[in-house]
């Protein structure tokens, strides 16, 4: 890999990162450099594409669910129910409702 990447192997660790990555610790931005300007690497019957590390190099995107406390005001104790939460706060797209508590005191 030393004689690939045309930098000393004193100056560059490798480190595997899952699912089938490794990440290459260089000890310059020189080194790196040299490194980068090498790539693709021909590795047998593949190629070592080498690119700068960045913090979303194995990112993924999800929605992160939480939970809210809701407090109704002005509205009148009987309609205290998961349908009329539901119709006051639909435009900022309410996923769901947790709707165990049985009573208006408990809401």
């Amino acid at each position: 890999m030393s004689a690939a990447l045309h930098v000393p192997a004193s100056s560059f660790t490798v480190h595997p990162s899952p699912p089938d990555h490794f990440v290459f610790f260089l000890s310059s931005s020189g080194d790196r450099d040299l490194a980068l300007a090498r790539s693709p690497i021909p590795a047998a019957s593949r190629q070592l594409i080498l690119r700068p590390w960045t913090r979303l190099a194995l990112a993924t995107a999800f929605p992160l669910p939480f939970r809210v406390s809701l407090d109704l005001e002005g509205i009148p104790v009987h309609a205290w129910n998961p349908s009329t939460a539901a119709a006051l706060i639909a435009p900022c797209r309410l996923i769901s409702l947790d709707s165990g508590a049985g009573r208006p005191e408990d809401y």
